[in-house]
């Protein structure tokens, strides 16, 4: 597909990595992802903090991240240098 939105449990932008607790829904999104020309993530702001079991992504290969509000400066920071805007709607 051209544009791909996933979910995700926890997003860690400060360690680079997008995760889950369900290994096959990991394994799903990462496909999605690599085969996309565009990804975004689409989490909640408390989700920025948090971290499932199964690292499916990392920051570097998304395009961006979708949340509902903006987060710190050291997260929007981490994300900038990662090549990925944060859009809030």
């Amino acid at each position: 597909p051209d544009i791909a939105f996933v979910g995700a449990v926890g997003v860690d932008v400060l360690e680079n990595s997008v995760s889950t607790y369900d290994i096959e829904d990991g394994i799903n999104k990462a496909k999605i992802i690599r085969v996309s020309k565009r990804a975004y993530v689409v989490a909640e702001a408390k989700k920025l903090s948090t971290d499932g079991n199964y690292n499916y992504a990392t920051l570097d290969t998304l395009s961006g991240l979708i949340t509902d509000s903006l987060p710190n400066e050291k997260v929007r920071r981490a994300a900038a240098d990662y090549g990925v805007e944060i859009i809030v709607p």
